[in-house]
């Protein structure tokens, strides 16, 4: 890793435990199960012997300071470990300067000030009160307008999508859908590209051409889906006992947790030459022609 910044949040460490926390943050459970979440998600980093140790242990400890949760052991490890000095330390042994040194003292002592007392005003969990709703149906062929290969970015504010314009189409089959932790929605979804300019459709899959695509695990939400105009154009029978050959856990793209449905089809274009894109879509679906 080696050091990013001075900042409690000026790694990709940090980064991550920040946004898997907010998003553990929405099931049902008290601080003590959510702090146990969070941990088993990041083995290597939540363990004494990581170089990420002090970062996951700091940034563990103001989201829950941030969020009013009380779980004293949470807090009172990041305490221990701005006054026994590890956390300098670690960093000097990582090549830090001097200069980078006090200043990452003086964010420690301003964070140890700020766990000396409640949050005078502690974020809400947003917490789910059922399992998340399908937003996709098994063997959904999804339709979404692109700018240059790009679909509308969902995190705009919609004035900014009003002059948005596409010249052209990108789409993706929904090969599976499951629920991560019983509450929230994944799909796993093969994108893929076009052969022409109008948007895709069943005659696509029909006349048995060989369609290059890339495999994303993904989440989505109602709200992105209006903003980026996916639109369902169409269903296929899956071919279940072969997408569950070619797709195992632990392995890509289930080695990571899903991405936002946007990010994915930015990533996972299927372009030749990306390592992600596999030889043939149809050999999944029960499609015409094959």
């Amino acid at each position: 890793m080696g050091v990013w910044g001075s900042g409690l949040y000026q790694n990709d460490v940090a980064a991550e435990v920040r946004q898997l926390f907010l998003d553990l943050s929405r099931l049902p459970g008290d601080a003590i199960a959510l702090a146990r979440l969070v941990e088993q998600a990041f083995p290597e980093a939540s363990s004494p012997d990581d170089e990420s140790y002090t970062d996951f242990c700091f940034v563990l400890a103001d989201q829950f300071h941030q969020h009013g949760l009380d779980h004293e052991p949470v807090l009172q490890r990041a305490r221990s470990l701005i006054a026994s000095g590890e956390d300098l330390e670690r960093r000097r042994s990582l090549g830090a300067s001097d200069r980078d040194l006090r200043q990452r003292g003086r964010v420690l002592n301003e964070f140890l000030a700020r766990l000396a007392s409640p949050h005078p005003k502690p974020r809400r969990r947003r917490v789910l009160a059922a399992p998340e709703e399908w937003v996709f149906e098994e063997g959904a062929l999804q339709a979404y307008p692109v700018r240059d290969g790009e679909p509308a970015n969902p995190h705009f504010p919609k004035r900014m999508l009003t002059d948005w314009v596409s010249n052209g189409w990108g789409g993706f089959v929904v090969l599976g859908r499951t629920r991560l932790m019983d509450y929230f929605a994944a799909y796993l979804i093969g994108i893929f590209k076009p052969s022409g300019p109008a948007r895709p459709g069943i005659e696509m899959f029909t006349d048995g051409a060989e369609i290059p695509f890339a495999a994303a695990l993904v989440s989505a939400t109602p709200a992105h889906l209006k903003k980026m105009r996916v639109e369902t154009a169409g269903r296929m029978a899956l071919l279940p006992d072969q997408i569950e050959q070619e797709f195992v856990a632990g392995a890509p793209p289930f080695d990571f947790r899903p991405s936002e449905l946007a990010n994915a089809l930015l990533i996972h274009s299927p372009e030749t030459g990306n390592p992600n894109t596999r030889p043939d879509l149809l050999r999944f679906l029960a499609a015409p022609g094959r």
